[in-house]
């Protein structure tokens, strides 16, 4: 896990250029960083890693303009290395390296938890989520949603007035739907407003799942509401499970498409949830700690006894490559099939994501991209 560092300006500005390279995802971010201690000198090492692609990197005046901008907009922008950065959020092995904040910080101190579901809700689920959020909020909790449209919305506005948090796709000021703009400014006003994204970037389908991660990795627990098969909100209850968070469901008749991912959920051993009761008695200081327990685990890898980039990885690129598909393929079936350690794999992986050859996955795990 990283630790808390004081950063100069020089250093701090370093950082972003170096999380704002494409193709440097958060696992990358941190190899670079453990490897080479500093953002200066994973950027001179970059072309040398990217040989194949090329590494387009931001330029200090475009990382000086982003800055600028959050302070003109009263915007906080965080580092994993800032004193301010959620606890929560700095043991995840996928952390992200910056996010912009907007609203009261002091809420990533209480107790956070995420409710998500269906946008095109029904009006019995908006009804359950309501009386949950409201429930838990008066308790002092604060409810973590993506602002969606359906459950989101309900949750956020159900628990307003004691503390909600936003996780949102895209920059922040960037609001989506465009319905939510009323929900968004008291949002801004008496919760908080959380973005990864770089400021000037407008809200796309590719964002959304990556937020969800975020949602879930800031709470102890995550309940799913409403959900299809194919729902996003599915994503975030996988999201939970890997990061050694709760998972909880509210079941649904089988005939009602929104209720067969949440009850898919319950199979798979989610906590059943029908009160906010079921939530306060699944919730306990021991579970607590245990999640950040696992959660700690997970991030505490050892990247800093990764050896130098090989010279050259062309053969073990293909190797892997030979191996994957649009499938999630974890890194340890990767070592385990190759017969290397998985320190060399990862190698391999910072390589080919700066190339675009693979994205990462929740559970540790990539899919091809090529």
């Amino acid at each position: 896990m990283p630790s808390i560092r004081t950063l100069s300006e020089t250093d701090r500005l370093h950082l972003l250029r170096l999380a704002r390279t494409e193709n440097v995802g958060p696992i990358s971010f941190a190899h670079l960083m453990e490897r080479y201690g500093n953002a200066q000198e994973a950027l001179d090492r970059l072309p040398t890693i990217a040989r194949r692609s090329g590494a387009i990197i931001p330029s200090m005046d475009d990382i000086k303009r982003e800055v600028d901008a959050h302070a003109k907009q009263g915007l906080r922008l965080l580092s994993i290395y800032d004193a301010d950065y959620p606890t929560s959020l700095r043991h995840l092995k996928d952390a992200p390296p910056f996010i912009s904040v907007l609203g009261r910080l002091d809420l990533l101190s209480k107790t956070l938890f995420s409710i998500v579901g269906a946008r095109h809700a029904s009006s019995a689920g908006e009804r359950i989520a309501i009386q949950i959020a409201e429930i838990l909020s008066a308790k002092g909790w604060v409810l973590v949603s993506g602002l969606a449209r359906g459950i989101d919305a309900c949750v956020h506005a159900s628990s307003l007035d004691n503390g909600t948090i936003a996780v949102i796709a895209g920059g922040i000021g960037h609001i989506y739907p465009p319905e939510h703009k009323k929900l968004y400014a008291d949002i801004a006003e008496k919760g908080l407003i959380i973005s990864e994204d770089p400021l000037f970037t407008s809200p796309h389908a590719g964002l959304f799942p990556k937020r969800n991660r975020i949602i879930s990795g800031l709470s102890w627990g995550s309940l799913i509401v409403e959900a299809s098969l194919r729902s996003g909100s599915l994503l975030t209850a996988k999201y939970a499970a890997d990061q050694g968070r709760a998972v909880l469901a509210i079941p649904g008749h089988p005939l009602d498409f929104r209720a067969r991912g949440t009850n898919k959920l319950l199979k798979q051993g989610a906590c059943l949830v029908e009160t906010a009761d079921d939530v306060l008695n699944e919730y306990s200081e021991t579970h607590q700690y245990l999640a950040k327990d696992m959660a700690r685990e997970e991030a505490c890898e050892e990247y800093s006894a990764m050896p130098p980039l090989l010279p050259e990885t062309s053969s073990l690129i293909r190797d892997i490559g030979a191996l994957l598909s649009t499938v999630p393929t974890p890194v340890w079936d990767l070592s385990e099939k190759l017969g290397l350690s998985p320190v060399m794999i990862r190698i391999a992986l910072i390589e080919m994501e700066l190339n675009g050859e693979i994205e990462r996955y929740p559970g540790d795990c990539v899919i091809s991209c090529v």
